[in-house]
């Protein structure tokens, strides 16, 4: 039952996206490869294994795929840096994380009518992406 849930919800955020609906794994390995960005445009889409998905696993699966779709769309934009290259706080402030989050957010209000209160980041941080959610609503009508 829960994959059937994860699979649903996976096929509908990749038509609210606009992208194809990825091969899902959930073995680590299927997708380990040099890149970040190797590693969201395989074949193979990573989710972990869960028999109970609740709204943050669910939040976490929109966040990656926006990730992908970041990566197959506008990769040059959506420029990544690892948390070793710049520290926690700036990798959360950056615009691919910025703009994952926000879309995410904006996803789980739509779909369960949950906000997320981004309570593990800084307030920096969630004023980004609150400002990037109503970025991505005026890009949307």
């Amino acid at each position: 039952m829960s994959d059937d849930l994860v699979n649903r919800f996976i096929k509908d955020v990749c038509f609210v996206l606009g992208i194809d609906v990825p091969k899902v794994t959930h073995n680590f390995l299927d997708i380990c490869t040099d890149t970040r960005k190797e590693q969201f445009t395989g074949e193979n889409f990573f989710v972990p294994a869960t028999d109970e998905p609740d709204s943050e696993f669910l939040f976490y699966v929109a966040h990656n795929l926006r990730v992908r779709w970041q990566f197959l769309t506008n990769p040059d934009y959506f420029d990544f840096q690892s948390v070793e290259e710049i520290g926690i706080d700036n990798y959360d402030n950056q615009p691919a994380e910025v703009d994952a989050a926000a879309f995410a957010s904006l996803y789980m209000i739509g779909y369960f009518q949950l906000m997320t209160k981004f309570l593990s980041v800084s307030s920096q941080t969630r004023e980004l992406v609150l400002k990037r959610m109503e970025e991505i609503l005026e890009e949307s009508l």
